[in-house]
């Protein structure tokens, strides 16, 4: 019997499974690593919900059935909701989750349309860059203060103002990606180099499919 020729790993030929084409470079470094931030703010926005669950099951638990609440579960979950919906904004930014009012921009052509999304996206990252700026110097002066609640159980309120500022950087970095893609001729929520496609080209492919 013949025998078949082994794999050609460097160039991947008899490979059934083909490998994605990966990229190079510092820009692609820069949107691998925005990436990894994105999810792993993400992460921490979901176990911050998880742990304020929890806390809400003990709590309830501890009323219904001992009489005795969880010390310092209002406080605590205050904090981690804070972290939670901050820690959140940059992967709602890469999804495109926001709130989209597309009554007028249905109508606009390829240029118009590129147009306003660079103007949407500039104008996300310049809101966001002034929350960053105004949240570094809440969470410095909340340090420097030793800020914590005023319940039954001190929580550090500065740790959590901290971890806000992190996730509106991660949500800044996220956005100013997408406006450098966009700047490009790339799809902004993409990753790689993705061009955008018209709406005609779009339709067409979507029937051919």
């Amino acid at each position: 019997m013949p025998s078949q020729a082994p794999a050609d790993k460097s160039t991947g030929l008899n490979n059934p499974v083909p490998r994605e084409p990966r990229g190079t470079g510092p820009l692609w470094f820069v949107e691998t690593l925005v990436g990894h931030l994105v999810t792993g703010a993400m992460i921490v926005s979901g176990l911050c919900v998880f742990v304020i669950l929890v806390i809400g099951v003990f709590d309830t638990a501890g009323r219904a059935f001992f009489n005795s609440p969880f010390i310092g579960a209002v406080e605590i979950s205050e904090a981690l909701l804070a972290v939670a919906l901050f820690s959140a904004l940059g992967y709602l930014q890469k999804t495109g989750g926001h709130v989209v009012v597309d009554v007028f921009s249905n109508g606009y052509g390829p240029r118009l349309k590129k147009f306003a999304t660079l103007v949407i996206l500039a104008a996300m990252l310049a809101v966001l860059s002034f929350l960053l700026w105004r949240s570094g110097i809440g969470a410095l002066t909340a340090y420097r203060t030793n800020d914590v609640s005023a319940g039954f159980l001190r929580v550090p309120i500065w740790l959590a103002k901290i971890f806000t500022t992190v996730g509106l950087g991660v949500a800044v970095a996220e956005a100013a990606r997408e406006l450098a893609r966009a700047a490009f001729g790339f799809s902004p929520q993409s990753a790689g180099p993705t061009k955008e496609i018209s709406d005609t080209a779009h339709n067409s492919t979507m029937e051919n499919l």
